[in-house]
């Protein structure tokens, strides 16, 4: 009688505690979906016109190859219907419905290019205002997304973890984690952390013992766990109707008589090529 009773709840899918775990999965199956629109949309909905985005980005690793991976930019981004100007670090790009002007101040030097593209779409381009299916399945297929407790009173944190370990291990190769307002949806702190295995030869084994941790062995080959972590922190969102460009294209570059564009007052020592 018992089995015969047992036959049927398994036919119907009423097991106890079967019941119970597929009600788990699919709940953390709604979690996961949930918090991957969510970073998303955090990610994306800031980014309306009009903007100004003050953001400082510091990138570390734990071995630097280039002189990026010990560096602390501070970019500005100032949007609007009709135009828009960036900087980031030393280099200023001023957009308007007819002309794209690069300036780079280490150099000096300006370069101008003929935007065949009105600004609202120039600038969808460049700040990826669209989410399309492609991400959102690239998404879903590459990381693993939840929520997690905030430090802060009205802080989310969601943080999405690559599905991959590195080879050998365990060890999640990239994981991003993103801090926001509940209230506003708009990031505050956006971490990137990617690792990568060098190999690392036998006897050179002590030369890496300043790296507590960092020593991963796999079967008997050695390696130094590098990992490379990128901070954006967002110190200002700003939507206000009133944002005005603080530079336009008029302050870098004129025509002369012949029609030609020439330096500005004021950069009179920097070289302008025409693209």
């Amino acid at each position: 009688m018992f089995v015969k009773k047992l036959v049927i709840l398994v036919l119907l899918g009423t097991v106890p505690g079967m019941a119970f775990t597929q009600k788990n999965k699919k709940k953390k199956k709604e979690e996961i979906a949930s918090a991957a629109k969510e970073f998303l949309d955090v990610c994306n909905l800031y980014k309306r016109i009009p903007l100004r985005l003050e953001v400082e980005m510091t990138q570390t690793a734990t071995i630097r190859t280039s002189p990026q991976d010990s560096s602390t930019v501070k970019a500005s981004f100032f949007l609007t219907e009709k135009e828009a100007y960036t900087r980031f670090g030393n280099t200023e790009q001023i957009v308007s419905d007819s002309l794209i002007l690069m300036v780079s101040i280490d150099r000096p030097m300006m370069m101008v290019f003929n935007n065949q593209q009105d600004v609202r779409t120039s600038l969808n381009n460049y700040m990826g205002f669209q989410i399309s299916d492609s991400v959102m399945k690239n998404l879903h297929e590459n990381y693993a997304a939840e929520y997690i407790p905030g430090i802060n009173a009205g802080e989310k944190v969601i943080e999405l973890k690559h599905k991959l370990a590195l080879p050998g291990t365990d060890i999640v190769k990239e994981i991003i984690t993103v801090k926001y307002s509940e209230r506003s949806k708009e990031p505050s702190e956006l971490v990137y952390i990617r690792r990568t295995l060098i190999p690392i030869d036998k006897n050179d084994l002590n030369a890496f013992n300043s790296f507590p941790g960092k020593l991963i062995t796999i079967g008997e080959n050695s390696f130094l766990l590098n990992e490379r972590r990128s901070i954006s922190v967002y110190k200002i969102i700003d939507h206000d109707p009133g944002i005005r460009l603080p530079v336009r294209i008029s302050d870098r570059i004129k025509k002369n008589e012949q029609g030609k564009f020439v330096p500005a007052s004021g950069f009179e020592h920097y070289y302008v090529n025409l693209n």
